[in-house]
């Protein structure tokens, strides 16, 4: 995926474009409805983790800041969790684009014979079992392996048996004779 620039787009798609004149220089440390709006603008946006938005975006606040919001406030907790389901569609879009583009997996040589490069198919397939790993642990029922989640069926299956099991066990011993 290419570099990108900063942005400044996002931040007047939002009605942020005088955040750092109303508070100051530096990263936002205080949670605003419109901050937190930007945050998930941002997120669900760019297939990018923290560390790498916040190369990109000089405002944008730190991962620290963000998790103390998520628990602070239910309305942003509920709001980031939704674009974390965002980026993770855009990172299965972004595996089929890299899936898709083989343009610098071979070249031609002086003789004119096909040459395969393993470092940029290497890359490539880092690339795709990277964003299928994430994609995976942000939303496991959609982008999560089929093994977990049949092991999870068997495990309720099971969980459900005891349950019924206990209840009959407790049926039985309140049991009263009228």
């Amino acid at each position: 995926m290419p570099e990108q620039k900063k942005s400044p787009q996002l931040k007047e798609k939002v009605g942020l474009k005088n955040l750092n004149k109303k508070r100051g220089k530096g990263r936002p440390t205080t949670y605003t409805p419109e901050l937190g709006k930007y945050i998930c603008d941002v997120v669900a946006s760019h297939p990018y983790g923290s560390q790498k938005l916040h190369e990109l975006y000089d405002d944008y606040p730190h991962q620290v800041c963000i998790d103390r919001w998520r628990n602070e406030h239910d309305d942003f907790c509920l709001a980031y969790a939704k674009a974390k389901i965002l980026q993770a569609n855009l990172l299965a879009e972004d595996i089929l684009n890299v899936a898709h583009n083989a343009a610098s997996d071979c070249s031609y040589n002086a003789k004119g014979e096909r040459v395969t490069h393993p470092d940029v198919v290497a890359r490539s397939r880092l690339i795709v079992d990277t964003h299928k790993w994430i994609a995976a642990k942000l939303v496991p029922k959609i982008y999560g392996r089929d093994a977990e989640l049949q092991d999870k069926i068997v495990e309720n299956a099971g969980l459900r048996e005891e349950l019924e099991r206990l209840r009959t066990e407790l049926d039985e011993k309140h049991k009263r004779d009228y």
